[in-house]
Order: structure tokens, then sequence, then C-alpha cells
């Protein structure tokens, strides 16, 4: 095991005590090469500030730190910044990567946040900014686009021994795998039925999503990306993408609004039985819990969903009028299909951020313990499908059956 050693420039003492903290973040002058605690710690104060202190006696505290203290003060562990807690992190030598033919075109921050999944975004933007990511030895920008074969150097780094990589390669076996029926598979593309309640990749408050699953259950894919995205509690079709080319090729085609997609829904009230169109902005902003928000709004961008009643029924156990919908979108903004209905009067069952709060409960208390929102079909340009159209679809999970779908 080799220590590890941390020295600062400058501490700044508290006057009569030991110093409060160090001022400067610690410069690592050596590292174990693999996953260990710090066994040495090392703070040295510069002589000229106190050439007294140099004939101090050491003190060691239990966990190994060596200080020089001055006379009856002994540090405490509040003394400490918290940058030094240091524990149960994995150290990184710089390592060089052969950019993939595959990722030609895409930015080098995109890039790198794919491949540094464990490390917070700041720290990838302040590594690009400070010349430590180079391609093929030259300083790069955030923008610049990869053209695939460079060399990619990263700089070392500390992560948390357990954080997940971009392939999900961390992620232990004792986990349960999420159940997702695969309906479309070849060498370019990847469709799966995704279930509710599953993110469909990680962010806040959520370790891990479909997308890094996928990459773990599917290690030989070299390529993995979204094509388009699903609300964590809606499920349905999801088109994923193993190929760059394919992955632009979908999203031009949703851009250019040459992909039909039609879901299913369940919302309170009362919705004829004809198709009619709802082109309404939406505006997206943060909430108090930096949580995203849609809301209705002139200054919103635009948003087209068609909307038609298959059917109104009453629920005398819930005392509740509710109409099974079609709703199929030229637009896909976020939220967008919830936010209409919710314009409209017509809130999905079982939506926690949109929907009816006190219909809600009684819904959870009857059972009903997800939205009932589906994304039932997709149908989008492909070359090599027939009539170069590919549709595919997504049957109705068990929690539709009780709403009288058939």
């Amino acid at each position: 095991m080799h220590p590890c050693r941390i020295t600062t420039e400058t501490i700044r003492k508290r006057p009569g005590g030991f110093p409060d903290h160090a001022r400067k973040i610690p410069r690592i002058c050596r590292a174990p090469p693999e996953t260990t605690p710090i066994t040495s710690l090392r703070i040295i104060r510069r002589a000229s500030e106190d050439r007294a202190l140099s004939a101090t006696p050491r003190t060691t505290v239990g966990w190994n730190a060596t200080f020089r203290a001055p006379p009856q003060r002994f540090p405490i562990l509040s003394d400490f910044p918290r940058h030094f807690s240091l524990y149960h992190m994995t150290h990184q030598g710089a390592r060089h990567l052969r950019i993939d033919p595959e990722y030609a075109g895409q930015r080098i921050d995109n890039y790198l946040i794919r491949e540094l999944a464990a490390l917070p975004r700041t720290r990838i933007y302040r590594m690009i900014r400070s010349g430590e990511v180079r391609l093929d030895g030259r300083r790069v920008h955030a923008e610049q686009r990869l053209l695939g074969g460079e060399d990619l150097r990263i700089p070392p780094m500390r992560v948390p021994a357990d954080a997940p990589d971009s392939r999900g390669s961390r992620i232990h076996c004792t986990s349960a795998a999420p159940r997702m029926a695969t309906l479309h598979d070849d060498e370019r593309l990847l469709v799966v039925d995704k279930p509710a309640g599953l993110a469909v990749h990680g962010g806040s408050g959520v370790q891990r999503g479909l997308i890094e699953w996928l990459r773990h259950l599917r290690p030989e894919l070299r390529y993995l990306e979204l094509a388009h995205r699903l609300d964590r509690e809606t499920s349905g079709v999801l088109v994923l993408a193993k190929r760059r080319s394919a992955l632009l090729a979908v999203q031009a085609a949703l851009r250019e609004r040459r992909v039909g997609k039609r879901y299913l829904a369940v919302v309170a009230g009362e919705v004829p039985a004809r198709e009619f169109s709802v082109r309404v902005p939406l505006l997206r902003e943060l909430g108090a819990m930096g949580e995203r928000v849609v809301r209705v709004d002139p200054e919103g961008r635009e948003a087209l969903s068609k909307v038609r009643g298959l059917g109104n029924r009453v629920d005398p156990e819930l005392a509740l009028h509710y109409s099974v919908v079609e709703v199929r979108i030229e637009t896909g903004r976020t939220h967008q299909i919830r936010v209409h209905l919710q314009h409209l009067g017509l809130p999905i069952l079982g939506d926690e951020r949109y929907g009816d709060f006190q219909l809600n409960r009684r819904l959870h208390a009857a059972g009903v313990r997800r939205m009932l929102l589906h994304a039932a079909e997709i149908a989008l340009p492909w070359p090599t499908a027939p009539d170069e159209r590919l549709t595919l679809r997504a049957p109705l999970p068990d929690a539709f059956a009780r709403w009288g779908f058939a």
C-alpha cells in the first residue's frame, strides 16, 4: 500500500491556536494506484509565517494524519476542511482513448459527459477550460466536434469507488434488473417496451436509468444512445440507436415531423368521440426544488397535440366520470401531453405533477399506483423496413385493464 501525501502551500493560523483550516485546496503529490483509504496526510505551514512552529512536537491523531501542532492544542475532526474526506475513493491516472468513428460529429463536452458519468459537469467543463483534456496533444474547447480516430487524453482524477461509469459496469449483480420486452432489434436500432417508474437515464436522485441498465446488460454494443425520451412514469415504445448514423437519422426525422407517435391515456372528464387539435405554446422552467415544470405560456415553444375520445365511462366505486383518449403528437415538448390535457381540464389519472391531487389520493387508496399514460405506437421512416416505414407497437400494461381498454 502506497501512502498518499497531500500538501498545501498556505495555512492561516487562528490567533493563539491551531490553524482553523487550509485556505488552499490540497495538491496531491502522490496517490495510490488502486482504491484505498488515505493513510498519511501532512499539512505544512510556511516557516516564514511562524518560525517557532517548526520547533513544536508533532501530534498524530487516530487516523494516521501527522501535524506540527503547538503545545496544549490537539487537532480535532472539525479542524479538517470538508474536501479532505477522501475515503473510499478510486484514483484514476491519466488515460488515453482512441475516439471510435461512430462518435464523429459529436461535441467533445457531450462525449466526456457520457464517458465520465461519475463526475459532475462542472468538473468536466473545468478540465476542458484548464487544458487538462487534450485531443491529439492540443487543447480543446467544449463546442469542438470529434472527427473519429483522434487520441483523447483524460487527466488523473478521483471518483467514488462505487460510481457507475458510462457503460454501467459498476452496477452490482445483486441489483434487480428491470424487466423490459424487446420490440425490435437490428444492427442499427434497438426498440424496447419501457416499464412505468423507470427513468430513461440517471440524473438527480436517480442512480441509474434504462440506458445505463441496457449498456450493462448488452456489453457487446459499442454504441448505444437514446433516440428520444419518455417521462419516468410513462410506459411504452422507446427507440435507441446502436450507431451514431442511426441516431442522427431518427433525430432528423423527429425534427422534420416525419415520425408518428400515438399515446393512450385515461383522463378525468368527458371527451368527445372526434379528433380535435390542441395548439398551445409551452414554457419549461425550474420549480422550487429544481425539478422541471412546464406551463402554458404565450412566450413558450410551439406544441401541437391531436386528441380523440375513445369512450366515456363511469366508475361507481370512485364516483368518477372518466374517458379513454388517444393522443397523437406533432411536436415532442417536455410533458406536452400531460400539460395539454390539464389545460383542457382533463388531467391524466395518477399524474402527481399536473393531475388532480385529491383524485389521485382516492386512486392511490383504490390501488392505482401509476400514471395512466402509455406510448402505444411509433412509426418512423426507415430504409430497410417494408414501404420504408417502421411501425412498432407496445402492448397495454395490466394497469389499463380496469379502465375499459379492449
